[in-house]
């Protein structure tokens, strides 16, 4: 068993959108000093089925029914991970319930403000595995970066919206034609955005659009240059309660996928430590979130402290984010990630279409699925 080692900060820490997991412990197999080594078959469920005798019509154990057995990635003594992480969401539930102590390899945090920053780090080198929304692993690989998703999580609150400030006179979306708007280019926000813009039978040509960062646009509307912005969590909530005059004018329910993605390089996947690695660290946090539902006064103050607000702020926002488990990488995470795909596209985005079967990676799901189990 590991223990965090080193903690990087980047600037711009807290104070964006709070996606709120938390953690549970249990002990993971003990880490294999040979590379070659990286997985070890451990029984999941044991099925004893019962049979008719075939001569009394009794019923009979049939103790030799075939067990479900998923393998338990053993990482390497020595064998370090490079974590992006955002809003300590990754981080904190792992501290807080002790389920650290169960990772295997050595973990090194670094946090972000953003996807767009974080993948830059992998293009950089200096990441193993990270944690960023639905939009970035898709412009990623647009342009040709290798970048893979490994895990996933779906929130299911309404945690962005298009808000107008004080003193614009907009109802609608269709308003917008013309006007200026914030929201950051390479994000959810910009997804969100496209969306909402199509809904109104708008495009992005049909507005003016003003990227600046996530934390940066709720300066822009505060400004008054712009007629609306995207805003997320909880900056939206402290936005609409201290602006009288500011509304919402598209929440996102119906537009946004919802999912949190886990992702890393093809490159690390060749890797057999880091592979096992990887999955180790997956199966811990999908444990924290499975244990988060259960345990949520105490998700709650745990995130509270990490992001230095009130235990009421944190629990309201748990409300919103609703319940989440990792989900397997399957077909109701392919087709809402390609229906994002194909909106880029046709957006204009994207240069050209592309299949999100390419980016995806489910050897982890095996895990995921343990983790569930409780």
């Amino acid at each position: 068993m590991s223990t965090l080692t080193r903690r990087t900060r980047l600037p711009l820490l807290i104070a964006v959108a709070a996606l709120l997991v938390a953690a549970c412990g249990d002990d993971s197999s003990t880490a294999s000093t040979s590379p070659e080594s990286t997985a070890a078959a451990t029984t999941i469920a044991t099925a004893e089925t019962v049979a008719p005798d075939a001569t009394t019509g009794d019923t009979t154990a049939v103790t030799d029914a075939p067990t479900t057995t998923v393998g338990i990635p053993e990482v390497p003594e020595g064998t370090t991970l490079r974590i992006g992480d955002q809003q300590l969401t990754l981080e904190t539930p792992l501290k807080s319930s002790g389920q650290i102590d169960s990772v295997q390899a050595a973990l090194e945090f670094s946090t972000f403000v953003g996807g767009p920053p974080l993948l830059e780090a992998f293009n950089a080198g200096a990441l193993d595995v990270g944690y960023v929304g639905d939009t970035p692993p898709i412009l990623a690989n647009a342009r040709g970066q290798d970048i893979v998703v490994v895990g996933a999580w779906r929130f299911e609150g309404n945690l962005i919206a298009l808000v107008a400030p004080p003193g614009k006179e907009i109802a609608s979306v269709a308003e917008l034609k013309g006007k200026n708007v914030a929201y950051p280019s390479g994000t959810a926000l910009q997804a969100f955005a496209l969306k909402a813009f199509e809904e109104a039978g708008l495009t992005a040509d049909d507005v003016n659009q003003v990227d600046v960062g996530i934390l940066d646009v709720l300066g822009a509307l505060q400004s008054g240059e712009v007629d609306a912005g995207v805003v997320i969590e909880p900056i939206l909530s402290s936005y609409l309660e201290s602006t009288p005059g500011a509304k919402v004018i598209r929440d996102g329910q119906g537009l946004t996928t919802g999912l949190q993605l886990i992702v890393t390089t093809r490159e690390a996947l060749e890797d057999p430590a880091k592979a096992a690695a990887i999955g180790d660290f997956i199966l811990n946090e999908a444990k924290a979130f499975r244990w988060s539902i259960d345990n949520q006064e105490a998700a709650a103050q745990a995130f509270a402290d990490a992001n230095d607000i009130t235990l009421e702020a944190a629990q309201a926002l748990q409300a919103k984010n609703g319940t989440k488990l990792f989900v397997p990488l399957d077909d109701e995470v392919l087709a809402p990630l390609q229906s994002l795909a194909d909106l880029f596209f046709t957006a204009g985005v994207i240069p050209d279409e592309l299949d999100v079967t390419g980016i995806i990676d489910d050897r982890f799901n095996p895990l995921i699925e343990l983790a569930n189990a409780g």
